[in-house]
C-alpha cells in the first residue's frame, strides 16, 4: 500500500497514520533519516522504515517545509 502511495504522490514525502505514530518507508525512510536523523528500521535490505509520534508531527512539518520538501499525510 505504501508503494502505491508513494508513485502516486511522487516527488513527495509520505507520511501514513499508523494510530500512535506517523510512519514512512522504502526510499522517503531513507531520506528523512538524512534530513531529520532518525534511525531507519530494516526488514532487510529492500525494506526500510522510519516513525515518529503522531503528536511530533507539527514539530518535524515545520522542519520539513523550512527546508523545502514537498510531504502528504495520510
Amino acid at each position: 500500500m505504501m508503494e502505491l502511495l508513494q508513485i502516486k504522490n511522487k516527488g513527495k514525502i509520505v507520511f501514513v497514520n499508523t494510530g500512535n505514530f506517523y510512519i514512512t518507508v522504502g526510499k522517503d525512510a531513507v531520506l528523512l533519516n538524512q534530513i531529520l536523523d532518525f534511525n531507519v528500521t530494516c526488514k532487510n535490505q529492500e525494506i526500510r522504515k522510519l516513525g515518529f509520534p503522531s503528536n511530533s508531527l507539527e514539530k518535524y512539518s515545520e522542519i520539513l517545509c523550512s527546508k523545502k520538501y514537498s510531504f502528504i499525510v495520510y
